[in-house]
This record gives C-alpha cells, structure tokens and sequence, in this order.
C-alpha cells in the first residue's frame, strides 16, 4: 500500500527498483547528473555504468560507476599488493564516482541505503555483462567537510583514511588543493581482498576487448543517422528538425560555408528538389520549401549535445576505413573560441587519426583542464582497437591510457617519452645508446620536415630489462636522430628524441618504428592544420553554450567526407569542386554508407 503525505503519494522505499540506463536515456542522465550533483558531470573516464532508482515509473537517484583510480595509498596498504600486481588488476575495482538523490527521492526514509545495497548486489554481473570481466572491489571518496559518509557506514563499506588531497591537472594528480577526502571500500566478492593481493593470476580477471560490428544501422545514409543526435532545444517555435538542421551545416561546409549565416546564405542557394530531397519544411502558405534562418542555426550549434553528436559521426565514420593498422590521438584546443571567452574557460577536443589516410575515426570534446585522457579513454571505449597500433604524444606518457588500450582494447601502444616523465626520461636518456643499441636504421634521403625544413632521421631500437621503466608492457625502446637544416648542404644541426612500445621486435622492426613515429604527425598535418586553416577553426568566433564543441566536430564529419571521397585533392581544391557540384555533395548525404 503506498504511503500517504497530505493529497500527495509518497514512494514506499521497499518499492523502489534499480536498473541500467537504455542508451535512449543517457543524455537525461548525464544532464540531471550534472545539474544535482555538486561536482557536475561530463563523462566517464573509460569504462562505466549508468544506474537509475525508480519508482512506479519515476527516477529517485541517480549512480554512476567507472575504473578505479589509478593510485591511492590508503587502499594500497590496505591491499597490500605489489606495484606489478596492482597495475594489472585494476580493472576489477569500480568507483563509485557519482551517487546523487534526486528531488523527487529527497525525504524517502532510507532510499540512499536501499539504492546502495541493490546496486553493490548486482554491479559485478552487470560490469561482467558489459565488459566481460567481473568486479572483485568497490571504492568511492567522500569530502568529509561536507559528508560523514553514513549511507556507506551502514552498507558495510571498511573506512581506509584520507586521500592526499591532489587535484589532476593534465593527466597527474599534481595541483595540490588541500581538500582530503575519505577513501571506503567494498568487498564485492568474498575474499576479493586476499585474491586482490594473490601473485596468483584467474583466467576470468582477463578484459575483452572491445568490438565494434556494423549492421542495417550504420549502412544507413548520413542524412538518416543526423535525425539520431538528441535533439535538446525547447519544442516552443521549433520549425525545423535537428536532422535537416545538421545535414545543411554539413553541406555547406562541404563547399567551404562555415557559421550561421554562411549557411543561411548557401541553403538559399538550393533548389526545391533539392531542398525536398533534404527534408526541408514545407510552407503552406508559400507553397515552397523553405530553409533556417541564422539564429536556427546558431541555436542547434549551441544547444546541441556534443556528445551525442559526436558518437553518431563517429558509428558513421569508422566504416569509412576497413582496416586501419595504425591510428593517432591528440588533442587540440579551439583557439578561435577561447580567444573570446573567460580566463580560465577553454573549449578542447581530442581526435583519432588513421595513419594512412589521415581520416579521423572519432572525436571527443572536453572543457576542464588535464581533461584530454579522460575524453581519450571514453573515445577508445567504441573503437575497436584489436590488433591496431594507437601512437600518442608525450601528454599520454602516463601508464592509466595506454594500459586501457592494451589490456582492455587489445591494440599496441608506441609513445613518445618526454620531460614530463622525469624518471624514464632520465632512464632513456642515460643508456649507452651508440654501443648497446640492438637495431638501428638509417634513412638514406632527406625529407621536407612538418615545419618545412630538411631532415633526416636514424633510430636505434632495443629491448629494455622488464625491471628498467615502470611500463610493464614496454617491449622496445627507442631513440631517434633528427638531423635539420635550412638548405641542402647547409649546416646540420642534431637532436634526439625517445620513445616506447609495446610492440615486439617481431611485430616491428626498426624502420617500421620510424615509420609509426612520423605517421603520428598526420593528427597534425592532415587533422589539426586543415580544421585550423582550410575550415576556419581558428578564425571562427562561435564561442556560446555547446558551439565550439559541435563545430568541431562537423569539422572533423566533413574532413572525413572530403578525404573519404577526394583522397587525392587538397581540402581546398575539394570543396571547390563540390561547391561548383552540388548533386554530388548531396548524394554524399543521401546515399548509404
């Protein structure tokens, strides 16, 4: 019997159910969770849940669950692993990242407890269902100048001590902000805290790595899979649909047409059928198809959710390359925007490249600072990564990203060691590299260089002792030689640069290492000059809610149409000529992929 407050019905906590979100609801997820909860809400940073309490139909509490931290020394000693131990097994320790009580839930005795208890019982099988592996540990922090953590208290969960109260910045929790926090933990399974510290491996502890299938779904048109993307402007006056909206920006970026009003301007352009062809609205009154204003353009750039938009362009752009051997990632910052907006505020966004084509597969976007592992792991978690090489910079140096992508993702890893890892960059710098290198290899010709000058590069490669460098996975190291000049002839200067991999010296050999490292350039030669230069990043001014973010990533959808179709033409040149051939960019919207 349902509980009575005055004329209104009041949940019985008894009643209240728990589940996962459908795919459908993420977006109202993430939007409440970040408008209640205290610390906000962008994304996961790899692998998660999404969990909603309800009651006869109506959400009471929100959680949300991803990876465990990477390091934290009370749960360490209380543990009691080996280092060794303790980076292969954190896979199967969730954190309880976000828990929030809704409006709806506040007042209902014991809902918190309830919710708690129901999740903790059947998060492992869910995590294992998800991501084929089960969970051994739960984990979450509270502030403890704002919460005494009673509803953990009362589950059972074991209070370990306070955390060291260190912010991430740029990947390392290295911006001191004095905020300890408490850590609690939960055993899921019983004994997970003997097996947890066990050199002895389990085969069902091993990740699956992720794969991606396409079907009916994806072999849609373009113009089709645009009417996907959550559409989050108010129904009040709303004329035109988000699908027709998108597919007009995209045109007109296709011919070289960039903001609100260059679109206005070029959808004015078009013919009836072709509007018609489009989806566009038709005017009674004027008995014609008519096209948005500017101000409805500007209004789905900036209301429209990035990442919605971002993972429909990205279901519709991986098929574009059947089988990618090597794949770059990076991250850019959208200087034209963040030239006009607050100090302190700043829009970036994170792309993987494949090596050959310079296509871009994915993107993410983020905002807060040391942002760009996070938006990388949350990309990787819909790519299939089984038996690609992913080449990244000296900002992904750290073990969290690359250990994602071998040992859940399945995919090889070649970095680039910099100053920002002072210890292994000690390590590599102080080997005898002239006299204990194994491999080595030379280019005979030299090559224009990214920044136009002449270079010529040698690399010795050789395979470090497993207790040299903190990677577990490093299978080779490397240094190259970059002789530069100005002019042939001139003189030449020299400097080195390191790296790692895990790739064998049978998967890759010296030369193919160099290959690797220079094709890593593309994400900026092919990816970032061409969003900055031919499509007008940089210059753009849109800097307002969600559009800087959008615009960069219909940017990176019309790269991926121009190089797709027109591998050959400079982006220019490939947008004149769709620009001048209208019927033809249509059907690159109209026709399956």
């Amino acid at each position: 019997m349902d509980a009575q407050r005055g004329s209104a019905t009041v949940p019985v906590v008894k009643e209240v159910t728990l589940r996962l979100i459908r795919p459908d609801e993420r977006l109202r997820w993430d939007a409440l969770m970040d408008q209640q909860h205290p610390l906000g809400f962008k994304q996961f940073a790899g692998r998660g849940l999404r969990y909603v309490a309800e009651w006869q139909g109506e959400w009471l509490a929100l959680l949300g669950w991803q990876t465990g931290v990477f390091q934290c020394r009370p749960r360490e000693q209380w543990l009691g692993w080996h280092k060794a131990v303790q980076f292969q097994r954190l896979h199967l320790i969730a954190n309880n990242t976000r828990f929030v009580v809704l409006a709806q839930g506040t007042g209902v005795k014991n809902l918190a407890s309830r919710v708690l208890g129901l999740n903790l019982r059947r998060l492992s099988a869910d995590w294992q269902a998800r991501w084929g592996h089960p969970l051994e540990l739960a984990e979450t922090f509270v502030d403890p100048q704002k919460y005494r953590g009673t509803v953990y208290l009362a589950s059972n969960w074991v209070k370990l001590g306070l955390s060291k109260g260190y912010a991430r910045s740029n990947g390392k929790y290295t911006d001191k902000h004095g905020q300890k926090k408490v850590m609690w933990v939960y055993e899921l399974q019983a004994g997970a805290r003997q097996r947890l510290a066990d050199p002895k491996d389990r085969p069902e502890w091993s990740c699956r790595p992720v794969e991606v299938r396409y079907g009916e779904r994806e072999l849609r048109s373009l113009r089709e899979q645009l009417e996907e993307v959550e559409d989050s402007r108010s129904c009040h006056g709303k004329r035109h649909g988000l699908g027709v909206v998108l597919a007009l920006l995209v045109l007109a970026k296709l011919a070289g047409k960039h903001g609100g009003r260059a679109a206005e301007a070029y959808s004015k352009t078009l013919k009836q059928h072709e509007l018609r062809a489009l989806g566009c609205r038709w005017n009674a009154r004027e008995r014609e198809y008519v096209t948005p204003s500017d101000t409805t353009f500007q209004r789905v750039m900036e209301r429209t959710d990035p990442t919605s938009l971002e993972r429909m362009i990205q279901r519709w752009t991986q098929p574009l390359v059947a089988q990618p051997q090597a794949l770059a990632a990076d991250g850019k910052r959208i200087r034209g925007a963040n030239r006009l907006t607050a100090e302190g505020l700043h829009w970036e966004t994170v792309t993987l490249v494949e090596h050959a084509t310079g296509l871009p597969l994915a993107s993410r976007s983020y905002r807060e600072e040391g942002g760009e592992q996070g938006a990388l792991r949350a990309l990787l978690e819909d790519v299939d990564l089984r038996g690609k090489v992913v080449t990244l910079d000296a900002g992904h140096a750290g073990q969290e990203t690359q250990r994602a992508i071998i040992e859940q993702h399945g995919g090889q890893v070649l970095v680039r060691i910099k100053g920002n890892c002072p210890q292994t960059w000690a390590t590599l710098t102080e080997l005898n590299w002239g006299l204990g290198a194994q491999r080595s290899w030379q280019e005979e010709r030299w090559q224009r260089s990214r920044n136009k000058h002449w270079e010529r590069r040698s690399i010795e490669v050789f395979t470090p002792h497993p207790k040299l460098l903190p990677y577990p996975h490093a299978k080779q190291a490397y240094r190259i030689q970059h002789e530069t000049c100005q002019r042939l002839n001139g003189p030449v200067s020299i400097s080195y640069s390191y790296g790692l991999t895990s790739l064998s010296e049978k998967a890759a050999s010296a030369q193919e290492l160099l290959a690797l490292q220079r094709g890593h350039w593309q994400v900026e030669s092919a990816n970032h000059y061409r969003r900055d230069v031919s499509l007008g990043e940089d210059r753009s001014r849109i800097r307002t809610g969600h559009g800087p973010s959008n615009s960069a990533a219909l940017n990176n959808l019309a790269l991926a149409l121009l190089l797709s179709q027109r591998p050959d033409d400079t982006v220019p040149n490939a947008q004149t000529y769709y620009a001048g051939n209208r019927d033809e960019a249509l059907q690159l919207l109209l026709n399956p992929g």
